[in-house]
């Protein structure tokens, strides 16, 4: 895979990133050398360096001098369950609320890749941008409202007014499980990661691959559910999204 953008040591690590949270890289495996990888991506190896203290640093790999780099056990908190319990929510309600975000933000991220203007375009970049900052800084308690703002700006552009009035009135809600789940610098960079992949999708005018992107996440989200709500939605998802496949992942 080339890479294309124009912040290379970024890219570099999300697609490692990416890689280790979806099982490319299993743990207890190799990376391929920095020289196979940075002949593979198209970039330097300094490139691919940098790349790889950054997940050494968020404790996805450990490098090991003269031997490789080796993928260390992916740490996926189990925090939706215990936000379910610390706001009360009920197993019935987790389905319900997973399954109608599918729905709706498929529907959304369909509509801003495929009629997005320039300037709504530049907003997205923006608030890319502005994530971005706020994690160069560290100011981690920063970014669960910069997250609930990507997700807000996305329903707006989209302009389906019932997905908006929804986020606009569970704003604090969703903004406090945001915050319960994402609350380590490991699940903050994954984030950021998701919305990159995601922007990515937008710019290039791909409604398929945005729908797509928001497909996989809700199949990692769905992988941290109990395991009987997790067969529940993959259940009802696959009964309305029958090209979804969700139930042979879940």
């Amino acid at each position: 895979m080339k890479i294309k953008r124009s912040s290379i040591s970024e890219e570099v690590f999300r697609i490692l990133q990416e890689g280790i949270i979806t099982g490319k890289y299993k743990t207890g495996s190799w990376l391929p050398s920095q020289d196979q990888l940075a002949k593979d991506m198209g970039v330097s190896r300094p490139t691919v360096r940098a790349a790889i203290n950054k997940l050494s640093y968020l404790g996805l790999v450990k490098p090991r001098q003269g031997a490789g780099t080796i993928v260390l056990p992916y740490k996926g908190e189990n925090e939706i369950i215990k936000t379910s319990k610390e706001f009360e929510i009920s197993p019935q309600e987790i389905v319900d609320i997973t399954i109608m975000r599918y729905a709706l933000e498929r529907m959304a991220v369909r509509l801003v890749a495929a009629n997005a203007s320039q300037n709504e375009i530049d907003q997205i970049e923006n608030n890319i941008a502005s994530q971005k900052k706020i994690l160069d800084a560290k100011q981690f308690d920063r970014y669960s409202q910069e997250d609930i703002n990507f997700h807000l700006l996305l329903a707006k552009i989209s302009k389906n007014t019932y997905y908006i009035d929804y986020l606009e009135s569970q704003k604090n809600f969703i903004l406090k499980i945001i915050t319960s789940v994402i609350n380590t610098p490991y699940s903050l960079y994954r984030s950021y990661s998701w919305h990159c992949k995601l922007a990515d999708a937008i710019f290039s005018r791909d409604p398929n691959q945005a729908d797509s992107v928001v497909s996989e996440l809700y199949l990692l989200t769905m992988k941290r559910l109990p395991k009987n709500s997790n067969n529940q939605i993959a259940s009802i998802i696959d009964s309305i999204f029958p090209e979804s496949g969700i139930s042979d992942e879940a």
